[in-house]
This record gives structure tokens, sequence and C-alpha cells, in this order.
């Protein structure tokens, strides 16, 4: 057997140390589940719970054709309050948010508190919108649709809306148990054209905003807070790691 000579002291701390750590890893990957890697964690990024902004109007939100778009006090908290007007009313920013989302995280997340007022829907699946150009014309709009275990319902309390954030493939486009993307003005099963395109407003997009409207009547509130990008989403139940 060779004895192993140390010039200093040092040296024999670091070969100590290799020594120990090489027996500590073939005894830990005799087991196959033991010697997977976690390429990334689980975090999340707050782009603006809009604590920090002024009450009133605000620069980074714009309205086509809202009643109003401004910072308001509500709950425990400051918030977006966007009105519905007459019209096709949107509320939207083309500052605050990145032009790639992939960039950003694999899930936005964001609050939201809807009222509906007479005659309009008691329930809304309106969600979030990405676009090219302007948010009130032309087709080069992503749509995200709430399903219908996930409507916003008039007079309820903030709920927090899940938004996937990956690219397409094949026929459809992104979906969780909260919704689906959808490209405005065509419907599935997507092109080879239609998928392009999507992935093209996802990674570069002029904006995003909200549509307004649940009914006819003008008379609709909503309130919005706590957009926060999610980074790992592969990480999952069957992995071994709860999201």
């Amino acid at each position: 057997m060779k004895i192993l000579k140390y010039t200093t002291p040092v040296e024999k701390i670091l070969i100590t140390g290799i020594y120990v750590m090489s027996m500590f890893l073939a005894v830990s990957c005799e087991d196959s589940d033991a010697c997977e890697y976690i390429i990334c964690e689980e975090s999340f990024n707050v782009v603006t719970d809009f604590e920090d902004q002024e009450l009133g109007t605000t620069s980074d939100w714009q309205g086509v054709e809202a009643r109003g778009i401004s910072i308001v006090s509500r709950g425990p908290g400051k918030v977006l309050q966007a009105l519905d007007g007459s019209g096709s009313s949107f509320a939207y920013t083309e500052t605050l948010l990145p032009r790639n989302f992939l960039t950003a995280g694999c899930e936005l997340r964001y609050d939201v508190e809807y009222f509906g007022g007479v005659n309009n829907a008691i329930s809304a699946a309106n969600s979030i919108i990405i676009y090219q150009g302007s948010i009130n014309s032309g087709n080069t709009r992503a749509v995200f649709v709430l399903n219908s275990s996930s409507l916003i319902n008039s007079g309820q309390p903030p709920v927090t809306i899940h938004v996937p954030l990956e690219l397409a493939t094949g026929t459809t486009l992104p979906s969780n148990t909260y919704g689906e993307w959808r490209l405005a003005g065509l419907t599935p099963p997507y092109t080879a054209t239609d998928i392009n395109l999507f992935n093209t407003i996802l990674q570069n997009s002029d904006g995003l905003g909200f549509n307004l409207d649940s009914g006819g009547n003008p008379a609709e509130q909503w309130w919005y807070d706590n957009f926060t990008f999610k980074q790992c989403c592969s990480l999952t139940k069957n992995d071994g790691i709860v999201n």
C-alpha cells in the first residue's frame, strides 16, 4: 500500500477532503435516485406589487376606451384599478414587463378581482393578452383564456392566476389547470404558421394587457396586483419536488 506523504498541513487538509468527498459520492450514488441533479431552484421574482408607486394615474399602464386606469388603495395595500368604458376596453402596459417573456420565467402569476355590475357576466374568463403592434387591433395577439373552473367571479375576493410561459409545439398552444393560450381570430388545431406566430409574440411582444369587457354595460371594475414570474416550472411532484 502506498503511503501518502504531505509536505505541508494545507496539502494534508486538501487531500483528506478530496478523499472524504469521493467516498461520499461513491456511497450515495449506489442508489441511482440519489444521483439525480437539480439544475435549477424554484424561485419567484416579483415584477410589481404597486406598493412603491404613487396613488393616482400611472404612466406604466394605459387604457383604451377605459373610464380610468390608476393606482388605488384596496385591502391591505395598493393595486392597479381598471374601469371599463364604452366600446371595446383594455388596460395595458408596454414598459413594465420584458419583451421576451421566456427570459423572465416559465410562469407568470398575478392577482385579480372583478366586479361586473348590472347586466354583465357574473363570471369572467378574461385574462392576459400579449401582442405585437396594438392591443386593440390586428390578429397578432395571444390571449390566455380561463377555463370553467378558474373563472373570476364578480364580488369575490382576489384570486391568483397562473399563466404558462413556454414555446408551443405541434398543433396546440400551452395550457395548464387555469386555462389555455389562444390566438386572436384563429381556432385550433393550429398550423405550423400559427405556432410560429405564437412563439414569435411570446419572445418579442410589444406589451401585455387585459380586456375589460364582460357584457354590454360599461360598469365593470377590475383590480390587479402582485405580478410575479416563477422559475423552474419543470420541477414537479413526479420529480420528488413539490411546486
